[in-house]
């Protein structure tokens, strides 16, 4: 079992309904105390845990036919992204204001748990 978290931008509906644009690597590029761009500072994104059940190096969960995790059960995801389907057995997303402490946070996880009260 992996655990993702990720960001989408608060420019459409979530996009667990029908698209969000996924926050990539110069979006998440922050230098000013914070993992997120200075351009998001005070506003609303989006954060969102993914549990996946599945084996390293398994093509049950695939790209194509490239398994999603590795042999060492590492997964990348870049800027682009690629296009998968994902049976997972939780998916929860959450409208984050990115205020003084939302904005400090060091990784998505610590956002999300902001989020949750976790």
């Amino acid at each position: 079992m992996a655990t993702i978290y990720y960001a989408a931008k608060d420019d459409k509906a979530p996009f667990y309904q029908s698209g969000g644009t996924h926050m990539g690597s110069s979006d998440l590029n922050g230098t000013d105390g914070s993992i997120f761009n200075s351009q998001y500072k005070d506003k609303n994104v989006w954060v969102y845990k993914m549990t996946i059940t599945a084996k390293a190096d398994d093509k049950g969960v695939a790209i194509g036919t490239t398994p999603l995790f590795d042999k060492d059960g590492n997964v990348k995801i870049a800027d682009a992204g690629k296009d998968i389907t994902l049976r997972s057995s939780s998916s929860d997303g959450h409208k984050v204001k990115l205020d003084a402490k939302n904005y400090a946070v060091s990784s998505l996880q610590q956002l999300y748990n902001n989020a949750t009260g976790k």
